[in-house]
């Protein structure tokens, strides 16, 4: 396959992982419209500055735009393997951790809320995107806080205070997905998570007793 080809095809196939249109990829880039049409058309002859703008508007690497043997891995990651943080009535697992473009990183955690006394967190980076997918899960900014069964949504800033808990006798678990800007990382993150790098992480009981 020729370079011009290769060029093309990774360049349709990185503007729609990111969900761009060609017009906001040409924006970003700061190259012309129907000069991007025409590289995804494997036509053209387009300059190394204009290959490096695309690149970096796609926040990649400029030879992942032109080697053909660049393909995202398949990343498994087993039901006993990651980082865990545990909680009277709360547990946490790191799964896994991915860029979604050149400043953002998403992270990805497996929560079981247990019944019992409600979690508080003192509150960290990002903002955080839970789905239930058993059970009933109280959780969102202290004051104002959301009921959600299984298969319901939720997306609030974590910056300050907020809650998990549960109602009856029954653990609610949940998908976690937590993006924040890659700075928002501390010098020495516990295995590239946000929230198990936190050191002020403290049961509800604990915080409280703080505050006073």
């Amino acid at each position: 396959m020729e370079i011009i080809d290769l060029l093309a095809a990774n360049l349709r196939r990185l503007r729609r992982l990111r969900g761009l249109s060609s017009a906001e990829l040409a924006r970003r880039a700061g190259v012309g419209p129907a000069t991007l049409s025409l590289l995804e058309r494997s036509q053209g002859n387009p300059t190394l500055e204009t290959v490096t703008s695309l690149a970096t508007a796609l926040g990649v690497p400029v030879t992942d735009l032109i080697d053909g043997q660049r393909r995202a891995p398949v990343t498994v990651v087993r039901a006993d393997q990651g980082a865990r943080v545990t909680r009277p009535n709360l547990d946490l697992r790191f799964v896994h951790r991915f860029s979604s473009s050149g400043l953002d990183a998403v992270e990805f955690y497996e929560m079981t809320v247990l019944p019992g006394q409600e979690y508080r967190s003192r509150g960290h980076a990002g903002v955080e995107n839970i789905v239930v997918t058993e059970g009933t899960l109280i959780a969102g900014p202290v004051g104002e806080p959301v009921t959600l069964s299984a298969g319901d949504f939720v997306a609030f800033s974590a910056d300050g205070p907020h809650i998990y808990a549960t109602t009856g006798e029954i653990a609610a678990k949940a998908v976690l997905a937590l993006r924040h800007a890659q700075g928002d990382l501390g010098p020495e993150p516990v295995s590239g998570s946000v929230i198990l790098s936190l050191a002020d992480e403290i049961p509800d009981a604990d915080w409280q007793e703080e505050q006073a």
